[in-house]
This record gives structure tokens, sequence and C-alpha cells, in this order.
């Protein structure tokens, strides 16, 4: 089983297992629910959303612990390795982590798993363009705005 280690995370392959009735709420958390586009209508319907996941081979879904709490996931998909490229979301669902420097400390720490093990030079990610705390933060990581739509932005970070 994957599994990466951070200064204070650990991130492991998600499965249909980890999905719980608390994981299935930060979809409709009012902070949350205002910049993402799937909301789930059921933990079985996320059991089965995260299940897809785990079978496909373009697609790294990693949730985000600590001290054994599931606090958020990170997720690469499609990763195409003859482009050496993947697209990236992450989702911070427990409100008490928002604004606490994890999506950095993840994406960094993946972003290096990546490129070490399938040789993946771009990572880009959509986000929505009214999200200023998310795009300031993805700025601060080196990502850049390739690409302005009337809803979201896609921004690209090249690995080096």
């Amino acid at each position: 089983m994957l599994e990466l280690a951070t200064e204070r995370f650990v991130l492991k392959k998600l499965g249909a297992e980890d999905v719980s009735e608390t994981y299935y709420n930060w979809f409709f958390n009012a902070e949350n629910a205002q910049y993402i586009s799937y909301r789930p209508t059921s933990v079985a319907e996320l059991k089965e959303y995260v299940k897809d996941r785990e079978i496909k081979q373009d697609c790294l879904l990693l949730g985000i612990y600590h001290d054994g709490q599931h606090i958020g996931n990170i997720k690469y998909e499609p990763i195409d390795v003859s482009k050496k490229t993947a697209e990236m979301g992450i989702f911070i669902g427990e409100p008490a982590w928002q604004g606490k420097g994890v999506a950095k400390e993840v994406i960094h720490a993946v972003n290096l798993f990546l490129k070490k093990k399938w040789g993946i030079q771009d990572v880009h990610l959509g986000v929505d363009n009214k999200n200023q705390p998310a795009i300031s933060a993805y700025e601060r990581l080196g990502f850049k705005i390739i690409s302005q739509y009337p809803t979201y932005y896609i921004m690209s970070l090249e690995l080096t």
C-alpha cells in the first residue's frame, strides 16, 4: 500500500473503506461547498466514486491524515506518463485544518513522488476564480495561471 509521510501528515491511498459520514459531510460544509463542483448524493455514491478511482491506472487518490484523523484528500487524475503531466485537485475537508499550510506541505511531497516515480514534469489544476485564498496559495507554490474562463482558471506548475 502506498504511503507517504510529510512533517505533519501521512498520505495514503484512499479506499472505499475510508469513506465515512464525516468525509461525506465535508461536501456540504458552507465554506467548502461554494468552491466544489462534485457533490455526492449519498455515502454509498461517494464510496463508488472512490472505488472507481482505486482501479484506474491514471489516478492517484490519497487521503491526508493527521494523527490518524482523515482531514482531506489530494488527487491526481489523469496522470499522463507519456506527456509527463498530471492534473491535480486538493480538498482540505476539515475546517480546523483549512488555512494551516496543509496544501503546501502535501503538494510538495506528492509532486516529488510523481516526479521520481513517473517523471512527471508539469502539474495542472483548475480553481474557481472567486477562490482567492486558494489562488494565492497556489501562486506562492509557483503555480501560474495559464488559461482563464468565465468561472475558473487553469494553473500550471513546472516541476524542477
